[in-house]
């Protein structure tokens, strides 16, 4: 009866239990199981959603972010917002936030004259982004619309931007390079002619092949620095080597010291087709001077020198190469080629001086043989009036051989000490160049007070004939000058302008380019030392107000390096006007800041036109004189 008892007990438990957890009457098969759906927020945001639901219910969560962040996704990989979720078990799912990130738009843009790197895009805040300014062609970065002026710079992004880059039309562009030479016991203030100051216009360019090349002839003694003014004759200093440059993509170089080519102070040259003719006027001590002519033979990145005149033929200021009579070979000329002394007398058709020699022409023509070699001819007619006769009397100190009535030889052209211009025509009869033109009186002074001191002849006004431009010089400023001569086609020529470019440009010779590609030759003038200015020009408002001056170089205690901040081109451009007439250029001041060259010398490669500058700087500690190149392209 005990057991039974016990066994009653227990069934009435059970099934107190059992009415507890469900519905009375629930059939053991119908039972839905329950699960717990649970869900977490992480930083930035909160969830709704969750809880216990049975086995197979579809729950939505909403992922809800705070001020300053955003929903990046569940847990569970899924970025579905709100999120629905379908029970089978037990389960935790968590919202996850981020901080959020502005996107903004940067817009890059270039003016007239260059480009920009990228034209910007969408980024997020904070991100950095590189951008660079380039230059066309003539122009120059002068800064970005912001204000910031480096060409290449860095923007952090934190709004909507949008920057252009500036650019402004430059007429030049400037490549320097530097050159140390080591020197054979010449002092820096002679050393190649880098320096004289005065009236030597012997440093030259030319091209050969496609390559551009640099002579400059060597000098004894430097005028700038007074260096000659104790020195009596050219028997009491050295001559020097000559060096040669060439152009190449890093800059010039220096290709060779020609120690067989010495020279005491090379005043003119003349370059044409591979073949270089130079004359040795060195000025040094009193009259008579002397010196030798020079002829090159271009080969490659070599010249190969020869010296034209014997030991007994000097004073070569004016130098000129052609074919006098036609039989390929180049001709030599050089004036003044002997030394005139004394009275002129006429005796038997002939001008003769007090001292017994002839008081005729006094240049040298020297004819090329076959060898190589050359030999002064003479292949003047005489005789001459007694008006000829005293006229001759004046030095010709310039020559020049040119085609300029189509026959199959050059002509001769000189220029006296007065300015006369005077023309010698080859004539087959009698085998000699005869006078065929001479200037009635000087140009444009009568009283004949300027010295010619070179000859060129171009066609300046486009009309099939051969014109001439005269440079002249004396020691006062309205003689440092120069002239245009137009040929009439018979081989006479009359005055058509005169230019006094004025003193203060320190120059004697002059280059005719056609700088602006406008089919008219243009005169340059070439000047040792430039037209400088002391202090940068700051107005702007047009060219008659801008500064113009000089320093002289030599002030006493005063290094011109300190002085001289930069050079004012515009005197050294004469341009044509199709006519023959020359004005200035003076469109805009043609200022460059920060360089003062020695020399500057004009040539063209390439179509382009240049301004090749120099500079010496002492010495380096191993003795090597440290020269500046300054290669400058000029744009019109």
């Amino acid at each position: 009866m005990k057991n039974l008892h016990l066994y009653l007990s227990l069934i009435f438990v059970l099934t107190c239990a059992k009415e507890d957890s469900q519905a009375p009457n629930t059939p053991p098969t119908q039972i839905v199981k329950q699960y717990a759906l649970t869900a977490n927020a992480g930083d930035g945001g909160s969830v709704t959603g969750g809880g216990t639901f049975a086995s197979g219910t579809q729950v939505s969560l909403t992922a809800t972010p705070s001020s300053g962040y955003s929903f990046s996704g569940w847990s569970n990989g899924s970025t579905t917002n709100p999120l629905t979720i379908t029970l089978n078990s037990n389960t935790t799912i968590t919202a996850n936030f981020q901080v959020i990130v502005n996107s903004y738009t940067l817009t890059v843009t270039a003016g007239e004259g260059g480009s920009v790197s990228t034209e910007g895009g969408e980024y997020e805040e904070g991100t950095e982004v590189t951008i660079s300014a380039n230059a066309d062609y003539g122009y120059e970065f002068i800064g970005w619309s912001d204000g910031e002026t480096s060409i290449e710079r860095v923007i952090t992004i934190s709004s909507e931007t949008s920057i252009s880059a500036n650019f402004e039309e430059v007429f030049y562009t400037l490549n320097k390079n530097e050159i140390l030479i080591s020197e054979i016991g010449v002092s820096s203030g002679t050393f190649a002619g880098m320096v004289y100051h005065q009236a030597i216009s012997g440093s030259f360019t030319y091209n050969n092949n496609g390559n551009q090349y640099l002579f400059i002839p060597g000098m004894a003694c430097s005028l700038q620095t007074q260096e000659c003014d104790n020195i009596n004759s050219k028997e009491e200093v050295d001559p020097k080597p000559g060096l040669h440059f060439k152009k190449t993509s890093e800059g010039w170089e220096l290709l060779k010291i020609y120690e067989e080519v010495k020279t005491w102070g090379i005043r003119n040259f003349k370059v044409k087709d591979n073949f270089i003719a130079m004359g040795d006027g060195n000025e040094i001590g009193s009259h008579p001077w002397s010196g030798d002519m020079w002829f090159g033979e271009i080969q490659g990145d070599e010249i190969i020198w020869n010296k034209v005149n014997n030991d007994e033929q000097h004073w070569f200021h004016g130098t000129t190469i052609g074919d006098l009579n036609n039989d390929g070979l180049y001709d030599i000329g050089g004036a003044p080629g002997k030394y005139v002394s004394g009275e002129i007398s006429f005796d038997n058709n002939e001008c003769m001086t007090n001292d017994g020699t002839n008081g005729g022409p006094n240049f040298l023509l020297y004819m090329q043989n076959q060898d190589g070699s050359f030999t002064n001819n003479d292949l003047i007619n005489y005789p001459l009036s007694e008006n000829d006769c005293r006229y001759f009397n004046h030095q010709f100190s310039t020559i020049e051989y040119a085609n300029i009535d189509n026959d199959p030889e050059d002509e001769i052209i000189v220029s006296n000490y007065i300015n006369n211009i005077v023309v010698y025509d080859y004539k087959t009869e009698s085998n000699k160049f005869e006078l065929v033109y001479k200037s009635s009186t000087p140009y444009p002074d009568p009283s004949g007070i300027y010295g010619s001191s070179s000859i060129r002849v171009y066609d300046f006004n486009n009309d099939g004939i051969k014109d001439i431009s005269l440079n002249r010089e004396h020691d006062t400023p309205q003689g440092i000058s120069f002239s245009i001569w137009m040929g009439k086609g018979n081989g006479q020529f009359e005055p058509n302008s005169y230019i006094d470019p004025g003193f203060n440009l320190s120059w004697r010779e002059s280059s005719v380019i056609d700088i602006d590609n406008d089919g008219d030759y243009d005169i340059v003038l070439k000047s040792n030392f430039g037209y400088f200015t002391k202090d940068q020009v700051t107005t702007d408002d047009g060219y008659n107000n801008w500064e113009w001056g000089i320093t002289a170089p030599n002030e006493a205690g005063v290094n011109p390096n300190s002085l001289w901040k930069g050079v004012l081109l515009n005197e050294l451009f004469w341009i044509n006007d199709g006519s023959g007439n020359f004005s200035m250029y003076d469109e805009k001041p043609l200022y460059i800041d920060g360089i003062f060259p020695q020399q500057l010398i004009p040539y063209k490669h390439e179509n382009k036109f240049f301004l090749l500058g120099f500079r010496n700087f002492g010495y380096d500690d191993q003795n090597r004189l440290k020269t500046e190149f300054y290669d400058l392209e000029i744009q019109f």
